[in-house]
């Protein structure tokens, strides 16, 4: 499930949160 959401399995949750962040941040930028 992880490589289908191109996630790398090390990746660490701190990490994870962080790059789903920037990706909410990128994409209301776009939107505002």
């Amino acid at each position: 499930a992880k490589k289908e959401l191109g996630w790398e399995p090390t990746i660490s949750f701190e990490e994870l949160v962080k790059e789903m962040v920037d990706s909410d941040i990128k994409a209301a930028q776009h939107a505002a």
